[in-house]
């Protein structure tokens, strides 16, 4: 049996309005002033009032339809309309209980189609703000949302939206999309926060856009089963509160400070569909014990398990190329590690001693991001033919080292590799060197004149590989 939503608005001892089927407007003139019981008589005199359902009835001409009366107004009258009806018309097919917000989407949605086909764009998109409003219909809200969007970016727009301001209406309208659980809504609320943020946009817009999304995104995560918010494959964040976490076969990347909020994490098990891990990942997690990292990761980024106080554990196989700065200190792994030189695949991560005079491995390949950082006892450093590359603050504040020769292996100095420096005098740049990133030397006082290669690219500007106090000879 069809449904017809009859809408009364009653407010103040005052019938405002009585729509049908969200599209017809009863003509109330007669009772908007009566008391509810005298709806549903005839009306005296000469006013043409039959009674509230003959009316009803005489609009629709159909008696093989269930009505369902949407009732605004206070709880009293509520139940004051609801024994007239029973009183008035104890066999009429009706509710007084209101349509489903399925159900009033449903039906302005195909009123909508009705009114699309006649060319009746104002009343269609009428429907589907009800749609979008009453019906909570998420695809409605992205589509208005849509509409706005078009309209802040100067785009022509099919139907008739008279706003000011249609970003802010954008944003509501994606914000309740995304509420309801709408991933095309999640992932633009996304977009828009960190597009936002790299821009840094007008305040005013930012607190808009930027609060909004992460309110939404909170309030998501802390709705989806376990505490995983994955966007596209990315763990953002992990909001549960189990000591020992599983994390699901659909993550392939584990997002920046994925883990910032899970102070009870013990254990995590990383799937095989684990490619990189996030700077920051699992920092200061100290209740951390144990890690094993699958095949398939490649990367480990920057302070990924710095903190991890109690981590003594970890299982790093040989698919892992690339290690940040501080992956790991602070942790009883690293603390225990039975050699200064601390190295993982090839790669140097951190070196603990306290000579003057280092000579690095020959099974080393690169020296990782800060692996010497602050070793203010290191004089001198003897660099192996095997290693490639040098990376970030790799020798950042060594105030005692006086001599460097880099090998013709190496291809790439990274940025402020030696920066602070400050004891640093002479330095054996070869051709292999093809690049020397932002103030890889900076603040080498000591550093008077250094020759590198003919095609090597260094920084320049603010940040120049290489500062006032050195003269930068380069070789024919």
């Amino acid at each position: 049996m069809e449904k017809i939503c009859i809408k009364i608005v009653y407010t103040n001892e005052v019938l405002k309005n009585i729509c049908v089927d969200y599209k017809e407007d009863l003509d109330i003139d007669s009772i908007k002033r009566k008391p509810i019981p005298e709806w549903f008589e005839p009306g005296k005199g000469r006013d043409g009032w039959e009674g509230l359902v003959p009316e009803l009835q005489y609009m629709v001409n159909d008696n093989k339809i269930e009505w369902v009366f949407d009732f605004e107004g206070d709880d009293e009258n509520r139940q004051l309309f609801k024994k007239c009806m029973k009183e008035y018309d104890p066999v009429f097919p009706w509710s007084a209980d209101g349509m489903t917000e399925e159900e009033i989407s449903a039906r302005n949605l195909e009123i909508a189609e009705e009114c699309e086909l006649r060319g009746e764009k104002q009343e269609a998109l009428r429907h589907y703000f009800i749609a979008a409003d009453e019906g909570n219909d998420a695809k409605m809200q992205l589509f208005l949302a849509n509409l706005y969007k078009d309209m802040a970016d100067g785009k022509e727009t099919d139907y008739p939206i008279d706003e000011p301001h249609p970003m802010e209406k954008a944003v509501e309208y994606y914000e309740k999309a995304a509420e309801n659980g709408n991933i095309k809504a999640l992932k633009i609320v996304n977009e828009m926060y960190k597009e936002n943020a790299k821009k840094e946009a007008e305040e005013t817009l930012k607190k808009l856009i930027a609060e909004k999304v992460k309110e939404i995104i909170d309030s998501k995560i802390k709705e989806m089963a376990k505490g995983f918010y994955i966007v596209d494959g990315e763990l953002l964040k992990y909001n549960g509160t189990d000591s020992y976490v599983t994390i699901p076969d659909s993550v392939t990347i584990i997002g920046n400070w994925a883990f910032r909020d899970c102070t009870s994490l013990e254990k995590v098990t990383i799937p095989d569909s684990v490619t990189s891990i996030g700077d920051c990942a699992f920092k200061n997690r100290t209740s951390l014990k144990k890690v094993t990292i699958p095949n398939s990761v490649t990367s480990i980024g920057g302070d990924a398990f710095k903190g991890c106080t109690s981590l003594k554990e970890v299982t790093i196989p040989d698919s892992v190329t690339s290690i940040g700065g501080y992956a790991f200190d602070n942790t009883e792994w690293l603390k225990n590690y039975p050699n200064d030189f601390v190295i993982i695949n090839g790669i140097l991560i951190k070196y603990k001693g306290t000579k003057t005079n280092v000579v690095i491995p020959d099974s080393v390949t690169s020296i990782g991001d800060c692996a010497f950082e602050y070793c203010t006892s290191l004089e001198k450093v003897t660099i192996p033919d095997s290693i490639t590359s040098i990376g970030d603050n790799a020798f950042f504040g060594c105030t005692s080292l006086e001599k460097v020769t880099i090998p013709d292996s190496v291809t790439s100095i990274g940025g402020y590799a030696f920066v602070y420096c400050t004891s640093l005098k002479e330095v054996t740049i070869p051709d292999s060197v093809k690049s020397i990133d932002s103030w890889a030397f900076g603040d080498c006082t000591s550093l008077k004149e250094v020759r590198i290669p003919k095609n090597c690219d260094i920084a320049t500007g603010e940040l120049s590989s290489f500062e006032r106090y050195t003269k930068v000879i380069r070789r024919k």
